[in-house]
């Protein structure tokens, strides 16, 4: 992503900085679901249910809140769309993957 920001001459250090902050929310998102299911599988099936969706809404509740917490620090429009990006990238990929990889 930093690459396509050079080439299209829009990279400057605060999209760094977006990128930065958007992958540190994507990992972290990763890792609290990492947190939820491990709880999850220690239960039965009924609660593990309940808090695997308690774990999508509050993840996405908190993603959406410090995303908009990013874009209100980062003015510039190439910084609001690299906080983006990490957020959006691992969907894209998990659509795009099967369809390249028929083995999948």
């Amino acid at each position: 992503m930093q690459a396509v920001f050079l080439i299209i001459a829009k990279w400057n250090y605060t999209v760094l900085l977006g990128n930065i902050w958007g992958a540190a929310l994507a990992v972290g998102n990763f890792f609290v679901m990492g947190l939820f299911v491990q709880k999850a599988v220690a239960q039965d099936e009924k609660d593990a249910r309940q808090t695997i969706r308690a774990s999508q809404s509050i993840r996405f509740a908190i993603i959406f809140l410090l995303a908009v917490v990013g874009i209100l620090i980062f003015k510039q429009t190439p910084t609001r769309v690299a906080i983006l990006i990490p957020l959006v990238f691992p969907r894209i990929a998990i659509i795009i993957r099967p369809l390249i990889d028929k083995n999948f």
